[in-house]
């Protein structure tokens, strides 16, 4: 929800917790695993549950703790969403599903033409004129939300980053201030990967997540 008293960060965190509570009732191990913007989600989220039955939390490319200032300059200028609306304006359907299409194989797989057809699939049936028009605004508010203050330090329980050499959505310069504020960390780069780790890499991903349960 764009206008939600929580922003839109506030609400993936929200839910985040909520979810940890909810699995963590019966008591089994339990290890989150969560990608970009719902990595970020569960290791901030996390950090106000205190010591429960977590095993630990499998990042994947977590979105940044803090956006740079160009970024949000030029978000919070208007200089390049309302070009890209201009321009999705004026384009059939068809054509704008395309342009996301690429855009997120280019970004997302180190491999484009090795993606799995499925999973492209399912990203398409997400893109229409209109949600373009909602992304843009959701999109607006979360770059100036991801500059707020966020802290992992207290995170008691271990983690795990996992981030694709190839990533230009959220790239590896990113897990610096996670690295360097988590207590309790390993950080694994898998070479052949963009930022859909979990897509081109899952049983590294799958490996991380057994890790934690042992």
């Amino acid at each position: 929800i764009v206008d939600h008293p929580a922003g839109v960060v506030g609400q993936y965190q929200l839910f985040a917790q909520a979810a940890i509570e909810h699995f963590s009732q019966d008591g089994l191990p339990l290890v989150v695993l969560g990608h970009s913007l719902g990595g970020r989600s569960a290791l901030v989220g996390a950090c106000h549950l205190g010591n429960r039955v977590l095993r630990g939390i499998v990042a994947v490319a977590p979105a940044p703790l803090y956006t740079n200032r160009r970024l949000r300059w030029l978000v919070q200028e208007e200089i390049f969403l309302p070009k890209i609306l201009k321009i999705m304006g004026n384009l059939p359907e068809k054509m704008i599903v395309k342009q996301f299409v690429d855009a997120y194989k280019r970004s997302g797989f180190a491999r484009p033409q090795l993606a799995n057809d499925a999973v492209i699939r399912r990203y398409a049936r997400f893109i229409t004129r209109e949600r373009v028009i909602i992304y843009a605004s959701i999109f607006r508010k979360l770059i100036a939300e991801l500059h707020a203050s966020a802290e992992v330090k207290n995170l008691p329980f271990p983690v795990v980053l996992i981030w694709g050499a190839q990533d230009t959505f959220v790239p590896i310069a990113a897990a610096t201030p996670y690295r360097e504020s988590l207590p309790r960390v390993e950080f694994h780069i898998l070479q052949l990967c963009g930022h859909a780790v979990q897509h081109e890499e899952t049983a590294a991903v799958a490996a991380a997540v057994a890790g934690l349960l042992r």
